[in-house]
Parts: C-alpha cells; sequence; structure tokens
C-alpha cells in the first residue's frame, strides 16, 4: 500500500476528477467499464503518474488494479489525448482543478453559450432599431430640405 501521504494526494486527485466529472466516488471502485468510468479511472492514473512522485505498483495497489493495467492507462492516455477532444479537454479542466487553477465545467459553457446568444439577440434588436432611427432621420432630413427649399 502507498504511504499515507500519498493516500492524502490519491485522494485530492479521486475527489477533484469525480467533482469535474460529475462522478460519485462509488462509480469508480465498482467493476462496471462504462466509458466515463474508464475515463475516470485513466485520467486519475495519469495525473498522478505525471504530477506526483508514487510508484506504478503503489498508485496500482491504491486503485485496486495491476501495474499493467496503469501501463495501458499510461499508453491509451496518450494516444486518446491526441485524438479525441473531449477527452483532452477533459483530462485538462480535471489537471487544473487539482492544481488549483481556473477551469471552466460543461455548465459554465453552456451559460456562456446562453450569454453569447442573448448578446447576438440583444445587437440584432439593436441593429433594427438603427435601422428604423436612421430612416426616420432620412425622412426628416427630406422634410426640412422639402421646407427649405419651399421657402427660398
Amino acid at each position: 500500500m502507498v504511504d499515507r501521504f500519498d493516500m492524502v494526494k490519491f485522494d485530492s486527485v479521486v475527489d477533484c476528477v469525480c467533482r469535474v466529472m460529475s462522478l460519485d466516488k462509488k462509480e469508480l471502485d465498482t467493476r462496471k467499464r462504462d466509458r466515463i468510468l474508464v475515463d475516470a479511472r485513466r485520467i486519475i492514473a495519469n495525473i498522478i503518474m505525471n504530477e506526483e512522485i508514487c510508484s506504478i505498483s503503489g498508485l496500482a495497489r491504491s486503485m485496486g488494479k495491476n501495474h499493467a493495467t496503469l501501463i495501458h492507462y499510461r499508453k491509451t492516455h496518450n494516444n486518446v489525448y491526441e485524438t479525441d477532444i473531449r477527452y483532452t479537454r477533459t483530462y485538462d479542466m480535471c489537471l487544473k482543478a487539482y492544481k488549483g487553477e481556473t477551469y471552466r465545467t460543461f455548465e459554465d459553457i453552456l451559460k456562456i453559450s446562453d450569454e453569447f446568444q442573448s448578446k447576438v439577440d440583444e445587437i440584432e434588436s439593436l441593429k433594427s432599431e438603427n435601422a428604423e432611427l436612421r430612416y426616420t432621420i432620412l425622412k426628416l432630413e427630406n422634410k426640412v430640405r422639402q421646407k427649405h427649399y419651399a421657402i427660398g
């Protein structure tokens, strides 16, 4: 088993990944192989292998896996990270959360997207209002010109 310091770091990584990916910690301990769970386990292993000093064997024991599984996680991570944008973004968000950096969740991005669409709608409305005001100004200018010529 890894020592207490490493278990604290391990629990910290697990908490960050579960929070970012909206998972329950109990789900990670199951034998389920749903894509999201496999990705979460792979992300946990790679964050610890890349950011902390921990042997593969010790990490494998703490995750309830064998060392060959963690070697597979590392190889698979490198391939998937380069080819799957969803996985890349999820890993990056989890890593930032673990390091205490600011990160955006999917919900944050949806909120930003909604706000952006609201601003686009507001701009279109203002453009329409601007066009109407310009037309009104042109009509008034024409009336002034007509009265000016009528007087002169």
